[in-house]
């Protein structure tokens, strides 16, 4: 033990000291900000604050980022005295514990603000008490998680091997705005591993299909289409043995999306239909909507154009009541469906309107989609340079947000519109 910490450790205050402790608890598993500190250490925030200042001025941590900032020890012989006054082993599960149910507690704030309208499964608290939500409206909401999102998926982890299972599933479950406005690859892996294993090993047979049926999603959006099906029928299975119609139609809703993808829409449109109607029974009308902009697109794609349109409208009418983002949606799919028709400019104009909105809301995944599908209406009006500039920005998008796939699939395209013969 290096005397000198020990000296300048033993110097503290008792807040200070607490924040200490805490630091020495987490400093593996995070690099705690005042929040972080103050959930472990069972301190106020503002008494945190003044400890994280305390333990600066002494040069026991530095400071990691900004905004806020985290802190991490000074050197290794800070972490190893942090870690070793940190307490007993029941001391420093219960600090533990503290963070991850704060985290859990404050991303299921973020959750009830970002997506209100989502169907709420269970939350269970021992030991956090949350003081307050570290932001004022929707924007702050939107950067508190993609500033946290990692730290959360570290906190499902370590719930998970700690044999915290509920808690553990319902870290990775509160992490759905992210996948909303972020859809970072991470969160998908978490909720085909980390969230399935909690929810089995919890017994949650609703968590089991929901980690399922977003897993699905995560895979269908890789291309890993038989996988992707796979889920989605294990879930639908469990859904009919619970008689659980809402996930019956989650379920239907998945497969039919790979049906859409492989191409086969009669296939897509009668379980579309099938899930809209469970929905529509259960007064889920946002749910009927988003169905509706899946069977809109297919209905173009068939040929259907006023049908398809007609669907894709009242979708976004139903939805600006409820949800701005997935209005945005329907809006791109507005637009997509008048550029398959052979309207590009018209589905240009739409695009261009969507992109706006998703910027607006702070969504990156959607500002790319937009991008890289107004980039090929571009290129069919004849607007060859600027869709090529277009589709790199969404190139670029796609690869900050992890979407390798995605990257993939347009740089591949590159090949095909760099060829003097055509600009599709």
């Amino acid at each position: 033990m290096n005397h000198q910490v020990h000296h300048v450790v033993a110097g503290l205050s008792a807040e200070a000291g607490r924040a200490y402790r805490a630091l020495g608890a987490l400093a593996e598993m995070t690099h705690p900000d005042a929040a972080d500190l103050a959930a472990a250490g069972g301190l106020s925030i503002r008494a945190a604050e003044s400890a994280m200042a305390s333990l600066r001025d002494r040069r026991l941590v530095e400071w990691v980022g900004d905004d806020p900032a985290g802190v991490r020890p000074a050197d290794t012989q800070v972490l190893r005295h942090a870690q070793m006054t940190s307490g007993t082993d029941a001391e420093r599960t219960a600090m533990t514990r503290r963070w991850v149910e704060s985290l859990l507690a404050t991303a299921s704030e973020a959750e009830a603000a970002l997506v209100p309208y989502r169907r709420r499964l269970r939350r269970e608290y021992t030991l956090a008490h949350l003081e307050h939500v570290p932001w004022r409206d929707t924007a702050g909401a939107v950067a508190w998680v993609r500033r946290r999102a990692d730290t959360l998926l570290t906190a499902a982890n370590v719930a998970h091997l700690r044999g915290w299972w509920g808690t553990s599933w319902q870290v990775v479950d509160s992490l759905w705005p992210a996948l909303v406005w972020l859809c970072p690859a991470p969160v998908w892996d978490a909720h085909r591993t980390v969230g399935v294993s909690a929810a089995q090993q919890d017994g949650h047979e609703p968590a089991v299909r929901r980690m399922l049926v977003v897993g699905a999603s995560g895979y269908r959006q890789e291309g890993a289409l038989v996988r992707a099906g796979a889920w989605c029928r294990q879930a639908l299975e469990s859904a009919r043995a619970d008689q659980e119609p809402l996930d019956v139609a989650d379920a239907l809703y998945g497969l039919a999306a790979i049906q859409h993808v492989e191409g086969h829409l009669s296939q897509a449109r009668a379980l579309l239909h099938q899930a809209m109607r469970l929905r529509d029974d259960e007064g889920y009308q946002r749910g009927v909507a988003l169905i509706k902009v899946r069977l809109g697109l297919v209905e173009v794609e068939a040929g259907r154009w006023d049908h398809g349109v007609h669907l894709l409208a009242a979708a976004r009418e139903t939805l600006r009541a409820e949800s701005a983002h997935d209005a945005a949606r329907a809006l791109a799919a507005i637009g997509r469906a008048h550029v398959h028709a052979g309207h590009p400019d018209r589905g240009l104009g739409l695009l261009l309107d969507a992109h706006e909105e998703f910027t607006r809301l702070g969504s990156p995944p959607w500002q790319a989609r937009c991008l890289e599908w107004a980039g090929r209406a571009m290129l069919l009006v004849g607007r060859g340079e600027e869709g090529l500039d277009h589709l790199q920005l969404a190139v670029a998008g796609y690869r900050a947000v992890g979407s390798v796939q995605d990257v993939r699939r347009v740089e591949a395209a590159y090949g095909q519109l760099d060829r003097p013969e055509g600009t599709r």
